[in-house]
Order: structure tokens, then C-alpha cells, then sequence
């Protein structure tokens, strides 16, 4: 199961992560309710999928480490939609370790 969750979270959870920050001292400012892209026509999120995969109890943090990094370097294209690559060039090593922890390699489906 996180093998599809981390495979489709750059395009997917990069809006949730782009623009979604909470007023309170929380550490994780971050909220999956009120999250939203930085390019204008990009499809919302999932908000369900995004409380799983950030409620994971192993990957759940490292996941949004990642989302925190592709959200704070988010690039739109010229249509308006989330350029994937541009977004997470600064994010390798976060992105490397969301996929090691959801056993992108063979590890948990």
C-alpha cells in the first residue's frame, strides 16, 4: 500500500503541502483540511488520503517532511500546473527518504 502512496505523491501531495499552514504552535504546520496549490490549475487534493498517508505511524513524518520541502519550492508551468521536476530538484534527499521508508525498493505494498 505505501508503495502507491509514495509513488504518486510528488504530483498529488505537492499542492497539499504548498500552501496549508496552521495558525496555532503546533508542530506541523501543516492541515490537510485547509491545503492548497500554489498553481492555479492544478486539481485539489485529496484530503482524505493525505490525513492517511500523513497519519502513517512509521512514515508519517518523513512524508511530510518531504511535502513541506516540494511545497516550499513548488514551480508552476506555464499552463498553470505544478512542474513536478522543478518542484522537487531541492527536495532529492527528502524524497529518498519518504521512498525508503514506504519500501519503494520491495519493501511493504
Amino acid at each position: 500500500m505505501l508503495k502507491r502512496i509514495i509513488a504518486g505523491l510528488s504530483l498529488s501531495l505537492v499542492l497539499v503541502a504548498s500552501c496549508s499552514s496552521s495558525e496555532s504552535n503546533d508542530p506541523k504546520p501543516f492541515s490537510c483540511d485547509t491545503a492548497q496549490s500554489q498553481c492555479p490549475n492544478d486539481q485539489p487534493p485529496d484530503r482524505e488520503e493525505c490525513k492517511r498517508i500523513l497519519g502513517d505511524p512509521t512514515c508519517g513524518n518523513v512524508f511530510l517532511t518531504f511535502l513541506l520541502c516540494l511545497g516550499a519550492h513548488q514551480t508552476c508551468r506555464a499552463d498553470g500546473t505544478t512542474d513536478e521536476m522543478a518542484s522537487a530538484r531541492e527536495c532529492g534527499s527528502q524524497q529518498a527518504a519518504a521512498e525508503k521508508c514506504a519500501g519503494v525498493d520491495g519493501g511493504r505494498d
